[in-house]
């Protein structure tokens, strides 16, 4: 007990007992015997009231042993399966279940992968997806464990490569499956692009892989519809990855599912993995941007990098002198102008033509301010620093705060804007970081015109800062995609857009996000969305109703058998409505592998000094971790602090002593 909770205690006694001799002794003239009695009590019971509030706790040591723990991750995938080690994993996961050794010695936990982890109740060896780094990853996270065993073929199917992982604990692979070597050939990838263009030709990359002793030759080609559209005889390395380019050409509107093959060879044990689908959304036109520049400038190419993240549009880079046709492009991005932009800005004005405006350090101003353009600048030749302060209250399109306040500040002349027109801004300039009500982006609506005017020059310090923060240049990228889309043609956009993939597997999740806007192409927060689904080949329909996000409306269509598949998303108060095509491919990655990947398990081995082990030497890996001096039970001490005496029994004695002096004191006429 404390020194100062024993302190408190004795004064509390000594207090109690003074109170009680000052109630019953002081300046009384008899001294009868029953005061005597009275006073102890009233005494215990000021003492017992002070000791309630008092509290006094004790400490108790316990000692008690804590084993180190152990986690036993099993492969439940259908690769186990297909390599038919389902009974000798069970086998073997018995043997380690029964070792009274083990349990006495680690604290045991089981669990199963495939995709995901989870705790071990039974095994299916149904899993479609294997990510062995990922499960390895959430066991160091979730366990504080000092060994892993993990029992698995070694195949991976998704997921970071795991032989390079290290965890806080010593990992102990035990690998299933025929670790023999055959000849196999496979197409690993395929790179295409997500959309192509009526009567354009599009590239295919395929990387090809030969696991063998000599290089092969084998013939690769590409099929729609069952029918060879382009081939090529390629000669691949032994054990080397060879890559093969094709130019295939969109005759049709929509999407387009293709096949690349390449030959067997002679007694091959594998040969799902010999063909890959993909398919191409093919359009029939582009968005076209035209960057117009007097000199080259790293704003330049930020601004073309980011609009062409967006595959759905390209860009053209010129300068003024040079000859186009305005007409051919959606917007025109006119950078830092001068007078040499005089007949050009002339025609865009005069056609009305969408543009964004960029200044900077280079801008004619007066050149500029000669112009009817809805704004003027009343310059000096002086330059300034302005960052950037997001407007929260911008309406004119969608657009987040990807943090633009901590990007690198912008250069331009320094002056005063007016702007003469109705105009919305998204971003304010800050001068010495006092906020201004003067703009650094704003856009406005003139008649048939849309424009957006950049005052500054630096912006792809932006898209570098971004991708620091981020780690992707995604967000920064959709800041550009907002502006060039509130500057393009609205006269031929969709209402209803439907985003969904072309080609998924058998028994994975397929996601449809879909936009409705209204008449001024926002977001309909009152949209009645249905999705329906038909088999072509069945003619099975289903019915799906959509969700409601944040900026989407989604719909989830789960358990799809393979096949080919025709969808139609329609909003029921407009009748607008949506079609489109996808495939559904037979799930079959996990088939693919006719071996073991002994290689990539010794590696993983190797990172914490341990070793392989297989199926029939399990015996031995038991005795190996038991033998283990460095895994030992710890004894540990807990320090507990716990009441003196229970409240409720201080409470029963207190009541049980007023209680007595009442009738004590009614007894002898005190009362």
């Amino acid at each position: 007990m404390p020194i100062l909770t024993l302190f408190l205690v004795i004064l509390s006694l000594l207090g109690s007992f003074a109170l009680s001799w000052i109630l019953y002794f002081y300046k009384e003239k008899i001294k009868n015997r029953y005061n005597i009695i009275l006073f102890i009590t009233r005494g215990m019971s000021f003492f017992l009231l002070l000791l309630l509030l008092i509290n006094p706790k004790i400490e108790r040591t316990s000692l008690f042993t804590e084993k180190p723990s152990l986690a036993i991750l099993v492969d439940d995938t259908k690769s186990i399966k297909f390599l038919k080690q389902s009974n000798t994993v069970k086998s073997v996961l018995s043997k380690l279940q029964d070792s009274r050794p083990l349990k006495e010695k680690f604290e045991v936990s089981f669990y199963k992968f495939s995709s995901e982890l989870s705790v071990l109740d039974s095994l299916s060896f149904s899993g479609s997806q294997t990510n062995i780094y990922k499960t390895l990853s959430e066991t160091d996270k979730l366990s504080q464990s000092k060994a892993t065993l993990i029992l698995s073929d070694g195949n991976q199917t998704i997921g970071p490569s795991y032989r390079y992982f290290t965890g806080r604990s010593d990992i102990y692979p035990v690998v299933f499956g025929d670790t023999a070597q055959y000849e196999d050939i496979e197409i690993t990838k395929v790179n295409v692009n997500k959309y192509s263009y009526l009567n354009n030709q599009f590239p295919v990359e395929v990387f090809t892989y030969f696991k063998g002793n000599q290089p092969i030759k084998r013939q690769i080609s590409i099929t729609q519809g069952g029918k060879i559209i382009a081939k090529k005889n390629i000669l691949i390395p032994a054990n080397e990855s060879q890559r093969v380019l094709f130019e295939i050409q969109s005759k049709n509107i929509g999407n387009q599912f293709y096949t690349v093959k390449i030959a067997p060879i002679e007694n091959e044990k594998n040969r799902v993995n010999n063909q890959k689908d993909f398919s191409v959304n093919v359009l029939d036109e582009q968005a076209k941007i035209l960057i117009l520049s007097d000199f080259t400038h790293p704003d330049v190419g930020a601004f073309k990098r980011s609009i062409e993240s967006n595959e759905k549009r390209s860009v053209v880079i010129k300068r003024p002198q040079d000859s186009f046709v305005l007409e051919d492009f959606q917007a025109i991005i006119l950078y830092q102008p001068t007078n040499n932009f005089h007949n050009i800005l002339t025609n865009i004005l005069d056609k009305g033509k969408n543009m964004l405006l960029v200044t900077g350090k280079q801008t004619d101003f007066s050149f500029l301010n000669s112009f009817e353009l809805g704004f003027s600048k009343n310059y000096i030749d002086s330059e300034e620093n302005y960052t950037a302060s997001f407007n929260k209250g911008f309406l004119s399109f969608q657009q987040e705060d990807i943090g633009f306040n901590s990007f690198s500040p912008l250069n331009d002349i320094y002056g005063e804007i007016s702007i003469n027109v109705p105009h919305s801004t998204l971003l304010f300039q800050k001068v010495n970081n006092i906020n201004t009500e003067q703009p650094l982006l704003t856009v406005f609506n003139k008649k048939q015109q849309k424009q957006a005017v950049l005052f500054g020059e630096g912006i792809w310090k932006w898209r570098a800062a971004s991708f620091l923060k981020y780690e992707s240049f995604k967000e920064f990228d959709a800041f550009v995609s907002n502006i060039i889309q509130y500057l393009s043609s609205v006269k031929n956009r969709n209402r209803l857009e439907v985003d969904v993939s072309a080609i998924h597997y058998a028994n994975n999740p397929i996601v449809f996000t879909t936009y409705f806007f209204d008449e001024n192409y926002q977001l309909d927060k009152k949209a009645n969305l249905e999705l329906e689904i038909e088999n072509t080949d069945t003619k099975e329909k289903t019915i799906l109703p959509f969700s409601k996000q944040i900026n989407s409306y989604n719909s989830i269509v789960e358990n799809l058998s393979s096949g080919n598949y025709r969808y139609t998303v329609r909003e029921k108060r407009t009748g607008k409505r949506v079609r489109g095509t996808f495939k559904v491919l037979e799930n079959q990655i996990e088939s693919q592998f006719i071996t073991a990947n002994k290689r990539e398990m010794e590696m993983l081995a190797a990172n914490t000094s341990n070793q392989l082990y297989f199926p029939n030497q399990i015996e031995s890996l038991i005795e190996d971790l038991l033998n283990n001096n460095e895994y030992r039970s710890i004894q540990k001490s807990k320090i507990k602090q716990e009441n003196l005496i229970e409240w409720w029994l201080i409470l029963t004695v207190i009541v049980a002593l007023l209680t007595f002096e009442w009738f004590a004191r009614k007894y002898y006429g005190k009362i």
